[in-house]
């Protein structure tokens, strides 16, 4: 069964030469929770139209992960778009991973950099 996840990815020490590298993805910072307030929808799919639709610079990375390029302020503003302000908690269903709020974690990253905004295809 395929499961589909995203998560904030760390570009420091990430190398990446073109589409379709095996086992190219970026170290995780922070997982993002399986789903948005009110849709069914799941953010891999949401990263994924981000890159195609050139919103976001990014490309496939591996044959099941896609990457955006995004500055911190970029990705605040990207996380309130698509789960709407307040706290960003994983589900009581989805405990797997112990992040905290999502939107502190990405608050809290160094404003000079850029990161990954990760789709990740299992």
């Amino acid at each position: 069964m395929t499961t589909y996840e995203a998560y904030i990815g760390d570009l420091d020490n990430w190398y990446h030469n073109g589409p379709l590298v095996g086992g190219k993805t970026p170290g995780d910072l922070c997982w993002l929770p399986d789903r948005s307030p009110g849709t069914v929808r799941q953010p891999f799919f949401w990263i994924t139209e981000l890159i195609a639709n050139g919103k976001l610079p990014g490309e496939q990375t591996d044959w099941g992960c896609w990457v955006a390029i995004a500055s911190r302020d970029e990705l605040l503003r990207l996380l309130d778009e698509w789960y709407g302000d307040g706290p960003i908690l994983h589900s009581e269903l989805d405990r797997r991973r112990n992040d905290p709020d999502v939107r502190q974690v990405v608050s809290e990253l160094d404003p000079k950099k850029k990161y990954g905004l990760v789709a990740y295809e299992t």
